[in-house]
């Protein structure tokens, strides 16, 4: 959590990855199902996290806040490499790519407790990977992108996202 008191981390249970918290002297699970919960981070006192309950190719990111409790936020979301889920410095918002073709030139953003969505339209294809920091009084997305379509190679861009996500 926010303080350092409680790590959160995901371990295979029963042939998928369920995840769990750490206090220091006990593991106790968090949520499970079927399918893998993995790449967990605290966003304030909830921990967001991948799913792919519903099947091998339909990632999810899902909103958990305690002990059984979640909550799907974004639906066939593009996984990163290898990333958590990318949350704004204020932990408000988490951006992602997604896999359906008609958005996938969008980064999207959902709010952290799933009551609202916007997208950032960026002109090229297959946006993913993406990051969001604070810089000053701005908030800056990075993500990665093919220049169009059929392109072998991925390019890195960088947009002011502050007047959205505020």
């Amino acid at each position: 959590n926010a303080d350092g008191s409680v790590v959160v981390y995901s371990r295979k249970n029963r042939g998928s990855q369920d995840l769990f918290t750490w206090d220091g002297s006990q593991s106790t699970p968090l949520v499970g199902g079927n399918g893998d919960q993995t790449r967990p981070t605290w966003a304030g006192d909830s921990v967001l996290f991948f799913s792919n309950e519903r099947g091998d190719e339909h990632w999810d990111i899902v909103v958990s806040s305690g002990v059984g409790q979640k909550k799907t936020i974004a639906r066939d979301v593009r996984l990163p490499q290898r990333a958590t889920p990318a949350l704004s410095p204020d932990g408000r918002w988490v951006a992602y790519g997604v896999e359906a073709p008609e958005n996938s030139g969008k980064i999207m953003f959902t709010r952290t407790d799933g009551s609202a969505t916007v997208s950032l339209a960026t002109g090229v294809v297959a946006c993913g990977e993406p990051s969001l920091v604070n810089a000053g009084d701005r908030i800056y997305l990075a993500y990665t992108a093919l220049p169009s379509e059929g392109a072998d190679w991925r390019q890195l861009h960088i947009a002011d996202v502050t007047s959205l996500l505020r």
